[in-house]
């Protein structure tokens, strides 16, 4: 079964973070995560669906699980597992590129430039959509800020 990604709707970042460093070999679904997180299904296929755009989960039938690098990532001890975590998100282009923009400019600014860019590189034209997906990479930006490892920019060549 071949499953495409959707751009990730989890503002929470460090929820999903939590969710990765507790996720066991049985996975989750939507209505597991609703259970052991006490919030509607559909914020956990949200949730979900983030830890598979980042690359350390994959889904099985209704179910995600780790996949090699996240198991491995998993395991590693605190700090450095916050730390490769991040990276592991920076690693989407679009992510790291947006970030850079972004640093230094006012909520609404990032806002703004995380929009157009959407737009531009995903073909994403209905307002609201882009106003939901920019403000879920704002929060993640806040974030990485909050966690004090300093990543130089990177760019593909």
């Amino acid at each position: 079964m071949n499953y495409t990604v959707s751009f990730p709707q989890a503002d929470n970042l460090e929820l999903v973070y939590q969710i990765f460093v507790d996720m066991d070999e049985l996975g989750l679904n939507r209505y597991s995560f609703a259970d052991k997180y006490g919030m509607a299904d559909r914020q956990g296929a949200y949730y979900l669906n983030a830890i598979c755009f980042i690359g350390l989960a994959e889904k099985k039938g209704k179910n995600t699980f780790l996949n090699g690098r996240g198991k491995t990532i998993q395991l590693l001890d605190e700090p450095f597992r916050r730390k490769v975590f991040q990276l592991a998100i920076l690693e989407n282009q679009f992510i790291c590129d947006t970030y850079h923009k972004c640093k230094g400019k006012d909520k609404s600014e990032q806002k703004e430039i995380v929009s157009i860019l959407i737009e531009g590189t995903y073909g994403i034209s209905d307002e609201t959509t882009k106003e939901r997906r920019a403000r879920t990479l704002v929060s993640w930006y806040r974030w990485f800020e909050q966690q004090h490892c300093l990543i130089e920019e990177k760019y593909n060549e």
